[in-house]
């Protein structure tokens, strides 16, 4: 199960890396706030992957802190995109 979890996430983060620069790097300066956007999402993403592998690990209280984290960045998403 650890595999496919490890390569479900790590294709999730490639496509997101590969979307911002895409955004980033295009001739329109106002899609840079969507390249932010899914660099935020990228590293939600990776919070929630290293979260879910504390947990199985069994590291419990480093999995709450990863979780208060990957809540905070939801909320830097939800704010950036609809503030």
């Amino acid at each position: 199960m650890r595999k496919g979890l490890n390569i479900v996430f790590t294709t999730i983060e490639v496509l997101l890396i590969f979307g911002a620069f895409i955004y980033f790097f295009d001739d329109n300066y106002f899609n840079d706030a969507t390249g932010w956007t899914f660099l935020l999402i990228f590293w939600l993403v990776r919070t929630v992957h290293q979260m879910l592998l504390d947990y199985m690990d069994g590291n419990k209280n480093r999995a709450r802190f990863q979780l208060v984290f990957a809540c905070v960045i939801l909320g830097l998403v939800v704010w950036k995109r609809f503030g």
